[in-house]
């Protein structure tokens, strides 16, 4: 269908703040006269049904909306998808054909859409937050830039998926977490002050990454700040050598094969939870060959995102083998950044024998991943 395209895409959105579907093809049944769906958690979407004389609501996963989302536009003729600064009016055209009206709003003079918008961030415009005036996406009076809107949303967005996980760490003693390929540091600062100052939890937290001056801003930042037990190392992922359990590990967009490093760091050290987002896996792109796609890898990007979702479909498979309880979530909006991908692992001990079909994949697509001759190294060990 044309609507699925531009339509449940937006559902997705970071902006999104409601859908509204009225106008009902069946004027005499006894379905709802509109509906209103709105995401009330991070993995939760609630649809309000309003009949005569009642309201009636249902809580669906993102995993299953848009099944659910299918069967709700086959009887209903207009749809509205409001987002922070746009609106999307929709309006059906026989069963398959929409005709699609986008309209810009303004979400400060829109009480609701703002509320909608803050009530969502764990840091949220105003509160003190030294570090993100110091990082330069505040202002000295604590508001957002607007350059630096983005990267306030997806700072929010992977504490969202920290919080999520709280539960699952060690609650008895001080957290270890290591942020590797920390850059700027954006996010190891953020996480710092969510533990100490927002759960006030004692932490160690370790920042990594190859250049020299990044290191150096974030350790002059961080005791400009007054954060104890912060520290920021130079070091190659690949070579990190700690032999100290780990209660958390994240990547933020660490490059191609860095981030197979940094999983296998990971599991080497029996990490609690995992966090990673994966950055340009040119890896398997250049390895795969003769494979049944071959006809269509003629277009570029075609092959380009099989090869990346081949990676992490892998990356998956593998962290279930080895005792992880693992997911594949969105991340942030496509608008900002196309690495839209997370991966969440948990540690259960609980492992799904997943080496057939990673083996299976290997050898259908003639390619050899990082990851895989890590693990498989270990064990011939």
């Amino acid at each position: 269908m044309e609507l699925e395209i531009r339509w449940f895409a937006n559902i997705f959105l970071d902006s999104f703040v409601e859908a509204i579907f009225s106008d009902k093809e069946n004027k005499k049944d006894n379905s709802a006269n509109k509906i209103v769906l709105k995401k009330i958690k991070d993995d939760l979407y609630q649809f309000s049904f309003y009949f005569d004389k009642k309201v009636k609501h249902e809580n669906v996963k993102t995993s299953d909306l848009n099944d659910r989302l299918l069967e709700i536009i086959k009887d209903y003729r207009q749809f509205l998808v409001r987002l922070i600064d746009k609106e999307l009016h929709i309006l059906k055209r026989g069963q398959s054909k929409f005709k699609i009206i986008e309209k810009a709003t303004s979400a400060l003079k829109n009480d609701s859409l703002s509320h909608n918008r803050d009530k969502q961030y764990i840091l949220k415009p105003g509160m003190k937050l030294d570090f993100l005036v110091a990082q330069g996406v505040m202002t000295q009076d604590y508001q957002v830039k607007a350059n630096m809107q983005h990267k306030f949303r997806q700072i929010n967005r992977f504490l969202e998926f920290i919080r999520d996980i709280e539960d699952e760490l060690p609650s008895n003693r001080p957290l270890e977490i290591v942020d590797f390929g920390c850059g700027k540091s954006y996010l190891t600062f953020a996480i710092y002050y969510y533990f100490v100052y927002i759960l006030q939890r004692e932490v160690n937290i370790y920042g990594l990454d190859l250049k020299d001056d990044v290191i150096d801003n974030c350790n002059k930042l961080k005791d400009q700040l007054g954060y104890t037990n912060l520290t920021f190392q130079k070091g190659d992922i690949a070579d990190y050598k700690s032999d100290k359990p780990l209660d958390l590990m994240v990547t933020l967009h660490a490059c191609d094969t860095a981030t197979d490093f940094a999983l296998y760091h990971g599991i080497r050290l029996k990490t609690k939870v995992i966090l990673s987002v994966p950055c340009c896996q040119h890896e398997l792109h250049f390895q795969m060959n003769n494979t049944p796609l071959d006809s269509i890898f003629k277009f570029g990007i075609i092959q380009e995102r099989t090869a990346s979702l081949l990676t992490d479909g892998l990356r998956a498979l593998m962290l279930e083998s080895v005792g992880y309880r693992t997911q594949i979530l969105e991340f942030i909006d496509l608008e900002h950044t196309p690495k839209n991908l997370l991966i969440r692992a948990v540690l259960t001990n609980k492992t799904k024998n997943r080496w057939t079909e990673v083996e299976e994949l290997i050898k259908e697509y003639h390619v050899n991943p990082t990851l895989y001759k890590l693990l498989k190294g270990d064990n011939n060990e």
